[in-house]
């Protein structure tokens, strides 16, 4: 029986060879793996053996040969040559060639070369940090914002795991960790202790075929300033709530000088309106409200408040007064108007309210063809005797 592709004769001068080479049986099995396959497949080569070769390089045809395509351990693409052994008609397995790359005849094309200039205009010019770590937390790249922000060099970081960076005191926690931990996407708030710049770090993990984390991309977004903006902001609403507050206690005690009790915010808002109101010099004001309620006291605080103030201030029960006497009271009359009148005449409540502020409480409750005549005086603003 002649011997097969992996035996002793063969073994010394395959690895005498340095290449990364495979042996089959023709059952298709790893007979035989050259040390440099360790530099190809994140296994060794006694790992290897015995694991059939289409499981190593999915879609590998031992029996007809030729070249096929991979990817090795560090995500580049690779050609494996098979080439058959056959002696005297008899099929003995198959050598596996590792060492050819497809990434010359790819990096050799404009088209590539195009697109690799884009990732790195757009990986350095990004305002964003960014950090490329294999899928065990080793630093591969960082980008020109990031090196500033964090304040380091990229030739420092690269080739180094992040915890160490961590243990280093670079930075206080890491987002890479959490991402090999949680097998997930996970965003961290980061204090670079160098610049004490705040960051929020999102890492987002990319998976192999088998699931595994195969790459961790880092996002770095500078948040400082909007810290301190919100900061500022923050005090700014504290001193207008601080005036708001100081402004409210003085309204208090201008409103208990008028012997007005007003706590509630409704209330205050009312005595706002009134006191502005007084302000306009408005000619009428309608007060609405139950009985009770206040109503005669808010209008002497907006005559108060007006600059009226040194004017008479009148103010009338229009329930009270009898009907046949409400229009003599109200515009006066002149000497000999009526039987019983004053010979010298009388001044009506509204000329002795000119210039002042004159109050109809329960004005409801005027008869209705008196509310004409008292509507047209409002209108007009004069009335006859």
């Amino acid at each position: 029986m002649p011997s097969s592709p992996a035996g002793p004769p063969f073994r010394l001068l395959l690895e005498k060879t340095g290449a990364p080479l495979l042996a089959a049986d023709p059952a298709g099995n790893t007979v035989y793996a050259t040390p440099a396959v360790g530099g190809v497949f994140d296994a060794s080569p006694d790992e290897l053996c015995g694991k059939p070769v289409d499981e190593i390089l999915p879609g590998v045809d031992l029996e007809r040969g030729g070249e096929f395509a991979f990817t090795d351990r560090f995500g580049n693409g690779r050609i494996a040559a098979v080439t058959p052994v056959t002696i005297d008609g008899e099929r003995l397995g198959a050598l596996v060639n590792l060492s050819g790359s497809a990434a010359p005849a790819v990096e050799s094309s404009s088209e590539y070369r195009r697109l690799a200039e884009r990732m790195e205009a757009v990986f350095h010019s990004s305002s964003d940090g960014i950090w490329i770590t294999d899928g065990k937390g080793v630093v591969l790249d960082v980008n020109t914002a990031s090196e500033n922000l964090n304040s380091i060099n990229a030739a420092d970081a690269v080739g180094r795991n992040v915890a160490e960076l961590v243990r280093s005191g670079a930075v206080d926690r890491s987002a890479t960790l959490e991402v090999l931990k949680k097998k997930r996407r996970v965003s961290i708030l980061q204090e670079v202790q160098k610049t004490g710049r705040q960051l929020v770090v999102t890492g987002t993990p990319t998976f192999d075929e088998n699931g595994d984390i195969k790459l961790i991309i880092l996002n770095e977004r500078d948040i400082t300033d909007l810290n301190e903006l919100r900061s500022t902001l923050a005090r700014t609403r504290q001193a207008k709530e601080k005036a708001e507050a100081e402004l409210t206690g003085l309204s208090l005690m201008e409103l208990k000088k008028a012997h007005v009790v007003a706590e509630s915010r409704s209330m205050q808002k009312a005595m706002a309106t009134a006191r502005k109101l007084a302000e306009f010099e408005t000619g009428e004001i309608l007060l609405m409200g139950d009985s009770g309620t206040g109503k005669g006291l808010l209008a002497k605080f907006i005559h108060d408040s007006s600059p009226r103030r040194d004017k008479p201030f009148i103010q009338i029960n229009c329930a009270t007064l009898p009907e046949t006497l409400f229009e003599a009271e109200l515009f006066g009359y002149e000497k000999g108007a009526f039987t019983g009148a004053s010979e010298k005449g009388k001044s009506g409540l509204l000329e002795l309210a000119s210039g002042g502020t004159f109050f109809l409480d329960e004005v409801g409750e005027i008869p209705l063809d008196m509310q004409a005549k008292l509507l047209k005086c409002l209108d007009d603003h004069e009335y006859y005797p």
